[in-house]
């Protein structure tokens, strides 16, 4: 009233009413009327309604002057409560505005503007992200933190929300206190401080923490009546990031003792999943050594913190230290908790035999009266046995008793931990299906025990990306990777997004985690995790096409790294080609780290081994590379690790490829053919998959082996284009095979030479020219005495095995698995070359030649003869083999018998017949070209050189036949030969002789 009357220069009915002595029974009408006595509009601020009971005369009267004042009455009421009186008319009647809280907040945009018109100083990205972290747009929080910087000189003076060292603004503290602390009861007061350590309140969290059994009680009435926890989520709530830091400030100020307790619970069971002693750690920072002796539990809160951050050298000092002190105060549960810590930092660095032994001394010292420690204990083996190779029923033993304890106790988070570590035992040994199952079960009941996105599902990422589910695993591990405050699972996460981008063919968003995921890799310093990063980076050069030098090396089979030596494997099989090399690591590797190798790790050695075996198989059969691939595939099947087709897309098409020709499994190889095509990012199918020469080699007999046109054009699609090309000629028949026996060797293949040196190699040229010079088969022992006369019979029959395994891959370079030779055939004994319309031989058309010409001047078509032996004539560029002199002396001798011949009668026919003496001469040098010491050839020229007028020639050519005779057989010319010459000495032109 007095307000009204003072302030608005109202009326003042109301004033005296009260002054006079009276109270009226409804002073409301008394008010309106002094309103109404107000000139102009006027304001009415009625701020904090919080101690207004909602019962009580005053909440009344507010609420009927609200429905009941005049138009140019305006009531603003501040309230972080629900009002004392019902609203629901004025809404209704549009005669009341709510502003909530959420609209009255800053945007990040609002506040760059504020503090750049405060201060004149425009701020970072970085100071504003402090300053909304602080704020969060509140707008008191904002000015106060504004004003306190500008008097500290800069917007630089804001601390981080994190930095506990770093004191609050002095307004700033006091208005929280006066306007928030001020008028709680001290024992929700102390209640804020000491769960304020929390990153999400739920009342069994403040309950387990606090060692209190009203959680529920006082978390309701910090939510609904003081309204200073913001819900987050059903049943999980947080404190305001400005008034979290207030609290945590008043708690560091309460002592060691307090510290103490805090750290002792928040050690339990159930904060090992998302643990808050980084907090408690840094309010005990200003501790000295003796006092944190003093107080061991907060040494191992702050060992804890320093594991979680990957600093496990540091952890174990202070956990000794911890250690001592609760030996020497005869605190068991200290003493029990300490090794478990111990035992974690060694598990970290892989030391499993001294991990070992702290787990039997926390054994020693566990107290049967905490069921939570004998569930943690029972984790913690179950989870060493498991990294040590223990079989899968100790394992599953081992990690049921712990569920059964946690389920008894009713802690949640104790519970999730035990499926997540049973979730990724069965996705390690095959069983994807319950093993994912668990996983998803373990995240649901951590995010509903409060733990937020950005610290859960590590696992199940890992599990997501292990059966192929690359999408999922980046969805995963994405929120850890950039948000999680533990430097061992933002490693983990970002080796997962690397790994997943690179199999999904994102190879720039892969590069770009390599120097993030570096950097958190050497923080830790774990070697294990080097190694992984190691292979990690090794893939994605691999896969992205990048040349072999800027990948790293892979290890050699010392190496104990199952990641590595996998990726060892793929390197050397698709960069390297060493395919030996790749054999003798994934045996290795099979044969010594079975039980430390996932599933799909052992699928993908399997299958390596299989295809190395194939590339260095020597003999055709490739027997033990064939049922190499068959228990490969068949444990795939068994273990339904088929998704490895999208890990590893050089692999698969490989296995793919050898599977169908040589018909292993070829119905689970036609299924993983079309997986491939259907699901591998469409970057790797639109550049293809370049197969090895010796998938290319059996890629003829796979083709075969698909009868579905569907299939077909699937392994087609996923070919690079030049090999795409060799499907259209499979499609169109046989390639042309051009083979020239007279003369030097010479195969072509279309229009590519074979190489004259692999003709040449293991008698592969003589072996063929033998069985052209056939008319049909021959025996393998007639074939063994003609090239291989000096060796025992085993070694000359593995020497003609070896020969026809070499002359059908040069003749067939695609021929592959089970298929038939086209050309080579042998069969009971006999071996024989098998004519085909796309072979053409020059010694068989020279034979058909030759008989042709034999038959018609049989028929006395001597002039058809002639045409016939000229034509014989351009096949013939020389003897049988001309290159190699001391093989097949006999097939070559009678083939030039034959030429010879045929040269004899060509030449009489041309001088004799058909008056062409220019071509018998042509003929009969030909003649001498095969057998120079030839006399009667000798003497025709002669003859022909006199009756043709030149006895000079006739004079030159007797010379020829003398030095001849005399070199090759050493003899001087015959009579005939003398007399000729004494008629071209006698000039005998052009007398018959």
């Amino acid at each position: 009233g007095e307000g009204v009357a003072r302030e608005l220069r109202g009326g003042t009915s109301l004033v005296r009413t009260l002054y006079g002595g009276g109270l009226p029974e409804d002073p409301l009408p008394l008010l309106l009327a002094d309103l109404s006595a107000v000139a102009g509009d006027h304001v009415l601020v009625f701020d904090d309604l919080r101690p207004v009971p909602g019962d009580s005369p005053v909440a009344d009267l507010i609420g009927r002057l609200a429905e009941s004042a005049g138009e140019r009455t305006h009531i603003y009421i501040a309230a972080r409560a629900a009002l004392p009186f019902p609203t629901v008319r004025l809404k209704l009647s549009e005669g009341a505005g709510e502003i909530t809280e959420q609209e009255l907040r800053f945007r990040r945009e609002e506040m760059a503007a504020w503090l750049t018109a405060a201060t004149g100083e425009p701020p970072s990205a970085a100071v504003l992200d402090r300053v909304e972290q602080l704020t969060e747009g509140w707008p008191a929080a904002l000015v106060l933190l504004t004003e306190a910087a500008r008097q500290a000189g800069g917007l630089a003076a804001i601390p981080a929300v994190d930095d506990l060292a770093a004191p609050l603004p002095e307004d700033l503290t006091a208005y929280l206190a006066d306007e928030v602390m001020e008028g709680l009861d001290p024992a929700v007061r102390s209640f804020m401080e000491e769960s304020a350590i929390l990153n999400f309140v739920t009342p069994a969290a403040c309950e387990a923490l606090l060692g209190r059994r009203d959680g529920e009680q006082m978390v309701d009435r910090l939510c609904r009546v003081h309204r200073l926890l913001v819900p987050v989520g059903p049943g999980v709530y947080r404190y305001p990031s400005l008034l979290q830091r207030f609290l945590l400030g008043y708690l560091r100020t309460r002592g060691p003792d307090v510290l103490n307790r805090l750290s002792r619970m928040c050690i339990a069971p159930a904060w090992l999943a998302e643990p808050e002693p980084d907090r408690l750690s840094q309010m005990a920072e200003h501790l000295s050594p003796a006092q944190k002796a003093q107080y061991p539990w907060v040494a191992l809160c702050e060992a804890w913190y320093l594991l979680n951050a990957g600093q496990a050298e540091r952890a174990m000092g202070i956990a000794r230290l911890a250690l001592r002190s609760c030996e020497q105060a005869g605190d068991r549960r200290g003493v029990f908790y300490s090794h478990v810590l111990l035992s974690d930092c060694l598990f970290l660095r892989r030391d499993f035999a001294r991990s070992q032994e702290h787990l039997a001394e926390a054994a020693s010292a566990l107290q049967p009266e905490f069921r939570d420690d004998a569930a943690l204990l029972a984790l913690k083996q179950a989870v060493l046995a498991y990294m040590t190779g223990a079989g899968p029923e100790e394992l599953e033993a081992g990690l049921r008793t712990a569920l059964v304890l946690y389920v008894e106790s009713g802690d949640l988070i104790g519970e999730a931990e035990v499926l997540d570590v049973l979730g990724m035992v069965r996705v390690r040994r095959g069983d994807y299906r319950s093993g994912l199952a668990l996983l998803e079960r373990s995240s649901r009941l951590l995010r509903a025990a409060g733990i937020p996105e950005h610290e859960t599902g590590l696992n199940l990422a890992w599990a997501c990306l292990e059966s192929g589910r690359f999408q999922d695993a980046c969805r995963l591990s994405r929120p850890l990777a950039t948000g999680s405050r533990k430097v061992g699972r933002r490693a983990y996460a970002l080796l997962c997004l690397l790994i997943a981008h690179t199999r999904l063919g994102e190879f720039t968003a892969a590069s770009a985690l390599v120097p993030l995921a570096h950097a958190a890799v050497e923080e830790l310093g774990l070697p294990h995790l080097r190694a992984w990063l190691n292979a990690a980076l090794a893939a994605l050069h691999r896969l992205s096409g990048e040349a072999p030098a800027a990948a790293p090396d892979g290890p050699g089979p010392e190496g104990a790294h199952v990641p590595e030596r996998v990726e060892a494997v793929m390197l050397h099989l698709f960069s390297t080609g060493d395919a030996r090399a790749a054999a003798q690591i994934a045996a290795k590797t099979l044969e010594t780290l079975q039980e430390r190798a996932t599933a799909l790790e052992r699928t993908l050695l399997s299958l390596g081994l299989a295809v190395a075996r194939f590339r260095t198989a020597r003999t055709e059969s490739r027997r033990e590379a064939v049922q190499a691939l068959q228990r490969a595939l068949a444990e795939c099947q068994r273990r339904g690790t088929d998704f490895f087709v999208l890990h590893e897309w050089h692999l698969a098409l490989a296995v793919v490829v050898y599977g169908l020709a040589y018909n292993v499994q070829p119905a689970y190889c036609v299924n993983l053919l079309m997986r491939m095509a259907g699901e591998l990012p469409a970057s790797v199918r639109l550049r293809g998959i370049r197969l090895a020469g010796s998938e290319l080699r059996a890629l003829p007999a796979a083709w075969r082996a698909l009868s579905d046109e569907a299939a077909r054009t699937a392994l087609a699609a996923l070919l690079p284009a030049e090999q795409r090309q060799q499907m259209a000629t499979l499609e169109s028949g046989p390639t042309l095979i051009t083979i020239r026996l007279l003369g030097p060797l010479a195969v072509r293949l279309g229009d590519a030479p074979v190489d004259l040196r692999a003709l040449k190699r293991r008698k592969t040229g003589q072996l063929l020219a033998l069985l052209l010079a056939q008319d049909g088969p021959l025996p393998r022992e007639q074939i063994i005495e003609r090239l291989w006369p000096d060796l025992t019979p085993r070694a000359a029959h593995t020497s003609l095995r070896v020969a026809l395994h070499h002359l059908r891959r040069l003749l067939e370079p695609h021929l592959g698995g089970r298929t038939r030779s086209r050309y080579i055939q042998a069969e009971g004994g006999l071996i024989w070359f098998q004519r085909r319309p796309e072979v053409w031989v020059d010694l068989d058309q020279f034979r058909r030649t030759l008989q042709q010409a034999e038959a018609a001047r049989a028929a006395g078509r001597t002039e058809e003869a002639a045409r016939l032996l000229e034509e014989a004539g351009t096949l013939y560029r020389g003897d049988l083999l001309s290159d190699d002199p001391y093989a097949l002396g006999d097939l070559r001798d009678r083939w030039r018998q034959r030429w010879a011949e045929a040269l004899d009668w060509l030449g009489h026919y041309y001088w004799l017949e058909a008056g062409r003496p220019d071509k018998a001469i042509h003929a009969f040098q030909r003649r001498l070209a095969l057998e120079e010491y030839h006399e009667p050839t000798h003497q025709a020229l002669m003859r022909i050189y006199l009756n043709t007028g030149q006895p000079d020639r006739a004079r030159q050519q007797y010379r020829a036949c003398a030095e001849a005779l005399a070199a090759h057989l050493g003899v001087s010319p015959s009579p005939v030969t003398e007399s000729l010459l004494q008629t071209a000495v006698a000039g005998g032109a052009g007398k018959s002789v």
